[in-house]
């Protein structure tokens, strides 16, 4: 199972207790559309975030690669939990497009699937 990076959207600012807190979304391969628990801010971006920062904007978190079925992806969120989801692995069927082409540690320009050796 590979970790990787997953694109969110940050919603809003909730806290200033340190190190910040905020809330996330994103979009499954079905359409549905999840909100995260409250999560540290550093969690989820390397910007300067604050209650005057113009949301969304993007953000990222790590996931855990369970699966890849074509064009779909099933994934498990290591660092958030979602609003509704009450088993914190649950795992999560998203478009596998939205996955990055190579492991996070690669080389540039190699693929995540060893280029077939």
């Amino acid at each position: 199972m590979d970790e990787v990076m997953f694109p969110v959207s940050i919603l809003r600012y909730t806290s200033d207790h340190q190190p910040g807190f905020v809330v996330c979304e994103f979009r499954d391969a079905h359409g549905r559309v999840y909100t995260s628990r409250e999560v540290k801010q550093v969690y989820v971006s390397d910007a300067y975030l604050d209650e005057s920062t113009p949301y969304p904007v993007p953000g990222l978190t790590e996931c855990v690669v369970l699966r890849i079925d074509g064009s779909f992806a099933t994934v498990r969120f290591t660092r958030l939990t979602w609003e509704g989801i009450d088993v914190d692995d649950h795992p999560f069927e998203i478009p596998a497009a939205l996955l990055p082409v190579a492991a996070p540690d690669a080389e540039p320009g190699a693929a995540a699937d060893g280029g077939g050796m």
